[in-house]
């Protein structure tokens, strides 16, 4: 039987991905500040909308006028997405509702799926909404009932996430277990630089190239270099 793969938007992604994320599944893009997992995401639902597959970029972090700018600057035309958070007014209304209990902003989640018909949905980031749940059981169960909510509306998700060390794929330690598929996105020190690199550590349900390869933040977004490999010391 054949797998059905949703594309990236970062060709070199994909080809490390043998086609792209399996459809349906949710994986998480971990790295530290400033290596690309916001233009990775935003790159995801752009490719989502020129196929025709209408998606959702959500934001808890940046307001959405500064996203839209940034995004612009490479290229990423934001206009035709579907976004949530963003601004304060927004962000404090949902961290009200978070902390009412977080079943209610799965919930939101997904009428704003039914309502759109979407198939892909961004989120940026994940730290943003575990942060405001209390219990670390909670936060688990949180980003599971995301994840699997997702997947039974015929979702494919990205969730981007703050990681420090360069092999470390996740924020708070467990969000590599629940999720579906890991992209982790580092910078390699040479002797008096930094480079980006990228590579697929985990993804459920399909071969992948695990190598350490090159990746570049350039004025056209996110790309990424398959056939560099990377020697990391």
């Amino acid at each position: 039987m054949s797998m059905t793969k949703v594309t990236t938007g970062v060709p070199g992604l994909d080809k490390l991905l043998n086609g792209g994320i399996p459809a349906g599944k949710t994986v998480l893009v971990s790295g530290p500040a400033g290596t690309g997992k916001t233009t990775l995401a935003a790159h995801f639902i752009e490719e989502g909308i020129r196929r025709g597959e209408p998606g959702i970029f959500i934001t808890l972090e940046e307001d959405r006028d500064k996203l839209k700018a940034d995004l612009a600057s490479i290229g990423i035309d934001m206009r035709g997405f579907t976004m949530l958070g963003g601004n304060a007014a927004e962000l404090a209304h949902w961290r009200k509702r978070i902390k009412a209990g977080w079943q209610d902003i799965i919930t939101e989640i997904e009428d704003v799926v039914r309502a759109n018909r979407a198939k892909r949905v961004a989120l940026d980031s994940i730290n943003g909404l575990l942060m405001l749940i209390d219990t670390p059981s909670e936060r688990r169960a949180a980003l599971l009932d995301l994840s699997n909510s997702l997947g039974r509306l015929g979702c494919t998700g990205m969730l981007t996430s703050e990681s420090h060390g360069r092999d470390d794929m996740s924020s708070w330690g467990f969000e590599e277990f629940v999720v579906d598929g890991v992209i982790n996105i580092m910078e390699i020190r040479f002797e008096n630089y930094y480079r980006h690199a990228i590579s697929v550590r985990k993804m459920r349900g399909t071969a992948h190239d695990r190598s350490i390869v090159a990746a570049e933040l350039t004025n056209k977004g996110l790309v990424v270099y398959p056939d560099e490999k990377v020697i990391c010391a």
